[in-house]
Formats: C-alpha cells, structure tokens, sequence
C-alpha cells in the first residue's frame, strides 16, 4: 500500500514538472526587436517666465529625432518654448517608434519686469507713455501700470500729468517680479488761466465767485464744523459758489463744489471729542478733497455727493485771504480750475477762474 502511494506521488511531480516545460521559448535565431528609449535634452534648465528654452529628442545613436514630440503634464509643448508661470516642469518625448524617454526638469523662476517712461519731465496737461519689457520683449497685454501708494491700475498704458510734483509709477503683472520704480517730474503750468464757464457744451459769463466756510457756534464763537475723512484724518468743509450771468440758454443762479480741506490743527481725544478746533487752513492742491457737486442752473441740474463722483479735477494755483480768522468775511484772490462729469455723462463742467472772490462764515 505504501508503494502504491509513494508512486502516485512520484507521478504527480513529474506531470507537473512536465507542464511546465511547455513554456514557450525564442526560436533559435529569431531577430527579437525591443524598442529604444528616447534621450531629451535641454538648451537651459534654469530660465526665467518668458525666456525660451530649446529641447532636443535623440536616440541611442545620438540622432536627433525630428518627429518626436515633446509633453509636460500631458500637455504637448513646441521645440522651443517659453514657460510662463513660474514653477517646475518635468518635460518629456514621445515618439511610436520609442518606449517613451528621460524627463528633463526645468526651474521657472519669475522675471523682473522693466518699466520705461516716454518723457521724465512734462508740464501739466500733457501726456507720458510707458512701455514694460520682459528683457528684450515688449509686453503689451498681462501687466498694469501702478502710481506708487495707489492700490489702484491706470487704465491706459498713458498718464496725464494733472498736478505739478513729483510722482512715481511700477510695473506689475501675474508671474512677474514687480518693475523698478520710474518718476516723473510735472511741471507747473505757467500760463494763466482764463475765465471759463462751460456747462455740457454751452459757454456762460462768470457773474461772481466766493467760498462758503461751513462753522458752527460753540462758546461764543465761530468755528469750523469737523468732518472725518475715510483715512481717519479731521477737515474742515469749504463750498465752492459759482454764479452765472443769465444767457438764452439758461437764467442766473448757482453751482456749489463741497470740498473738505484736510485741518492737521484739529485735536481730537481717544473718545471721538474734539478738544481743539484748531486754526483755519486754506485750501491747496495737496489737501482738498471734493465731496459733492449741485448745480441748480435750470437745463443743467445735477446733484452728486462723493459716492457717485465720477470723473473730477480740482486745481488751485492761488488762494489768498487777508485776516480769515478774524472776520465774517474775508476778501481775497484765487485762481483755480475744477473739471467735472456725471458719471452718465449728462452733466459736465469746466470751470477755471482767476480773480477776486472772498470766504464767509455759514452756519449749515
């Protein structure tokens, strides 16, 4: 019985040692062909956003393969490309004839842009032009033009020089480093202004100018109203009166221009309480700020306060007053100019003026 078993076993090793003999083996002499792989190249392999890279497929004999193609994260790029975002990119080839290739791995570090001004030097009312390159490309679309300490793009690759100083500008863009600063310094214009009073197209005469200074009682005394401004800082309100002489077009009446004049005078404690209402300062072009407009000449109404102020422009050259803190009111010269137009374009105004006016206390 036992050898019986002992020969079962013994056949059941050599049936399966016999199965697997029937592998199946290369012919003797077959030419047995496996695919090569494809080795990349690259002309750089640390570049910045724009710069161009060339990539070279060759095979194992160092043949350049013209009708490989080449991928980075399985999007297919050209020969000779630009990256441009910074980043990593793994790059690769293709080709039916090859099992696949190396990955080549390309550092993309961001670019600094270069900003350049048409003019360093204009006079106000006059136009500069920029231009921003990527090295020795000129970029035309991905970047803005920035006034340094405004969060705020121009909307054109211009800038009209409207107050005389110096300001400065920078280059940004998404994938870019920010551009070098250029300034630009506004000349005064010296060329006095000449009365003008044109309401959406139509010319009036100038009958009279003055300023409303905006005052309350307190002691006794006049002073001036405070107002808070979006900064936190303390003004004071002056109004702006312009009087038209009547005309076919329009009787005589009246346009008021609210502006807040920035009061570095006025104390205030940590309470919200002003405790000094400090001295009373003249408008300038580095102080102003307008609030509202309203005319009521009948055909030419209008009435925007601050939140819906679209385009304004108000300059000063000249605002002179003689013993302002001591009278009621107070006789003077100014020369200034204020541009304006709703922001439905229905209403416009340009207004410049140089002449007498006077400022006068008024209880709101």
């Amino acid at each position: 019985m036992k050898k019986l078993c002992f020969l079962f076993a013994f056949l059941l090793v050599l049936s399966s040692c016999s199965s697997d003999d029937n592998t199946v083996a290369p012919v003797e002499g077959e030419d047995v062909q496996v695919k090569s792989r494809l080795v990349v190249s690259a002309t750089a392999t640390d570049v910045t956003v724009g710069e161009v890279v060339e990539f070279t497929a060759k095979d194992k004999s160092g043949a350049v393969v013209e009708e490989a193609k080449f991928v980075v994260n399985s999007s297919s790029i050209s020969a000779k490309h630009a990256f441009d975002k910074a980043g990593q990119y793994a790059v690769s080839a293709i080709h039916k004839d090859f099992a696949g290739s190396n990955e080549v791995v390309i550092n993309v570090g961001k670019a600094t842009l270069e900003l350049r001004l048409s003019h360093k030097e204009v006079t106000e009312g006059e136009t500069v032009t920029f231009q921003v390159f990527n090295g020795e490309e000129e970029l035309s679309s991905g970047v803005k033009i920035y006034e340094v300490g405004s969060e705020k793009a121009l909307e054109q690759m211009t800038y009209v020089a409207k107050t005389s100083g110096l300001v400065s500008f920078v280059a940004k863009g998404e994938g870019f480093i920010d551009s070098n600063q250029v300034s630009l310094t506004v000349l005064e214009d010296k060329i006095p202004y000449q009365d003008t009073l044109v309401l959406s197209g139509d010319a009036f005469e100038i009958d009279a100018v003055s300023f409303d200074f905006d005052v309350k009682e307190v002691n006794g005394e006049n002073v001036g109203t405070v107002k808070k401004t979006t900064d936190g800082a303390y003004a004071n309100q002056y109004t702006l009166i312009i009087r038209n002489k009547a005309n076919d077009k329009a009787g005589r009446s009246f346009i008021f221009v609210d502006i807040w004049v920035i009061n570095p005078t006025i104390k205030v404690n940590s309470d919200g309480e002003v405790t000094d209402y400090g001295k009373r300062v003249l408008p300038t072009n580095d102080n102003t700020i307008v609030r509202s407009v309203y005319s009521s000449i009948k055909g030419y109404e209008v009435s925007d306060t601050f939140n819906k102020l679209h385009e304004s422009e108000l300059k000063i050259r000249k605002f002179e007053v003689k013993e302002l803190d001591a009278k009621a009111r107070a006789d003077g010269e100014t020369e200034l100019m204020f541009n304006y137009e709703s922001l439905d374009g229905a209403f416009k105004l340009e207004f410049k003026y140089n002449g007498e006016m006077y400022v006068k206390d008024y209880k709101s």
